[in-house]
């Protein structure tokens, strides 16, 4: 029988890749959300969908997780846009000041090159 062995080299290679990878993504979305909140257009937006998903991370730990998938539509021009947020529980304050319901108006910012890009406006600025 032969026995597996698990070559440095290549290890090392696949964390380098996996970290230029994610350094890229995080470089990417930060520089996305700084021109959004500089030069984004803020309007208002109708919650179209509510999705509340509670559930254990895993079989094996005790941790569960308390998300809320919230999608609203906002009007630009003649277009109708969709957009989608995912915001932790105890993240909802941040944004509302009570629990958000269908057809509730709140604020988002969109960016006007790319009208898809768009995220919910912080209710109180941390």
């Amino acid at each position: 029988m032969k026995k597996h062995t698990l070559d440095p080299r290549k290890l090392m290679v696949v964390i380098a890749i996996a970290l230029i990878a994610i350094s890229i993504l995080l470089v990417w979305n930060t520089k996305n959300n700084t021109q959004l909140s500089r030069n984004g257009v803020e309007t208002t937006a109708v919650i179209s969908n509510l999705k509340r998903d509670y559930r254990r991370v895993n079989e094996m730990a005790d941790i569960w997780i308390d998300t809320y998938i919230i999608e609203y539509q906002f009007t630009v021009d003649t277009d109708t846009i969709l957009g989608v947020s995912l915001l932790r529980a105890e993240e909802l304050d941040v944004y509302f000041k009570d629990l958000p319901e269908l057809r509730d108006k709140v604020n988002i910012r969109y960016d006007s090159t790319n009208v898809y890009h768009s995220q919910l406006v912080r209710r109180i600025e941390l």
